[in-house]
């Protein structure tokens, strides 16, 4: 069952390059002239959603060529981005209906994914608390204040 979603997750994601569909979506995002931070949580937002349907491999891949520039023109630190989108993945691979560790764990444990799942939600609902945190809080002020 894992090969057969990860061999579907890698024809969508192909389809969706040669369609040129998240290139036409962060060309869209752009385009709303959108300050750096609500632009942040609109990418987020894009990125669970295409982590529930995507591996995260093929996220990455096909996102990043399109949205270092975007970064770079927004003058966001690429290496702050970058934490965010690996936890944002993190989320992603505990996220129904594709969540590929759900399907391990059930497999390995043979219990249903959703009861997986049910045991996985408050680990999802810390990593969201987290990434909306480092979202939100940037790191020159957790310094400021003393902070180790």
């Amino acid at each position: 069952m894992i090969l057969l979603i990860l061999a579907a997750a890698t024809i969508f994601g192909y389809a969706l390059t040669v369609e040129r569909i998240p290139y036409r979506m962060f060309n869209y995002i752009v385009g709303l002239d959108l300050a750096p931070r609500q632009l942040l949580a609109l990418i987020m937002m894009f990125f669970i959603g295409c982590g529930m349907f995507l591996e995260v491999i093929s996220v990455i891949l096909i996102s990043m060529p399109i949205l270092l520039p975007i970064l770079a023109q927004m003058d966001m630190d690429p290496v702050h981005f970058c934490v965010l989108l690996i936890i944002n993945m993190e989320l992603a691979v505990i996220s129904p209906p594709i969540g590929l560790n759900l399907f391990v764990v059930s497999a390995t444990s043979k219990v249903p994914v959703v009861e997986v799942f049910k045991g996985t939600l408050p680990f999802a609902l810390a990593i969201v608390a987290v990434l909306l945190f480092l979202m939100y809080v940037p790191a020159g002020r957790l310094l400021s204040t003393g902070w180790p």
